[in-house]
């Protein structure tokens, strides 16, 4: 059906689709791009590749989107250092609990904006019992190329993170109410400041042209955050 449409282009993103499939598509000799951004700044990147694979880097629209791309991200990167991270807990899926490392594109938008994945350093881990501590992982040799960049972790992993907030995004898992109250039980700072919400689950992990305005979103959601936790606290 694909050689059909003879298409153009085919866009791929990598996470997305199997490797057997890019490799069929690509073995037909289809125009083939794939995407795998892991930090902000490639994401905005792959903008500005898209618009010269399409032709249209020169156009005025498509320059100033990629201008005000690499301005928002000089500006985040600037102004990381000037206050202490808040720390975030941030999941992706509540049964099995996963989260993301610090390899991770939402990691990245996360720590631009203010905060600190408190996760960043936990791979995840083969097998299954393994990611939940129960058995001894895999050696690295043995785990090949399997991502270990979205790990499986328990409650009581998190309690001993002690994350200042929780940040539930609304995809690609749709939390639910009694999902969040899990966490607003927990003996965690994020559930004594009232610091367990949701959010636009696309600001923190479309990349492209998401990535231009959504990033000062993001900055402007953990600022809201923090002065919530700040006001919780003993000294707020």
């Amino acid at each position: 059906e694909v050689i059909a449409l003879a298409p153009d282009l085919i866009l791929v993103n990598q996470e997305e689709n199997s490797r057997r499939d890019v490799e069929r598509l690509m073995e037909l000799r289809l125009p083939v791009y794939i995407a795998f951004p892991r930090r902000v700044a490639e994401g905005i990147g792959h903008l500005a590749m898209l618009a010269r694979l399409l032709g249209i880097q020169d156009q005025p629209l498509a320059k100033d989107l990629i201008r005000r791309g690499y301005h928002a991200l000089r500006q985040a990167e600037q102004a990381r250092g000037a206050r202490e991270p808040l720390r975030v807990f941030c999941p992706i899926w509540m049964d099995p609990l996963m989260t993301i490392h610090g390899d991770t594109y939402m990691s990245d938008m996360l720590e631009l904006a203010g905060a600190r994945n408190v996760f960043n350093d936990r791979p995840r881990r083969y097998p299954l019992a393994a990611d939940l501590g129960r058995v001894e992982p895999l050696s690295d040799d043995r785990v090949g190329g399997r991502d270990t960049r979205y790990p499986r972790v328990t409650l009581d992993e998190l309690v001993a993170r002690a994350p200042e907030a929780v940040i539930l995004p609304d995809e690609p898992h749709p939390f639910s109410a009694s999902d969040a109250d899990v966490f607003r039980g927990l003996d965690i700072p994020a559930a004594r400041a009232g610091a367990v919400v949701t959010c636009d689950g696309r600001d923190l992990s479309w990349y492209g042209s998401r990535s231009v305005e959504g990033l000062e979103r993001v900055k402007k959601f953990i600022d809201s955050l923090r002065s919530r936790v700040d006001a919780s606290s003993p000294s707020g």
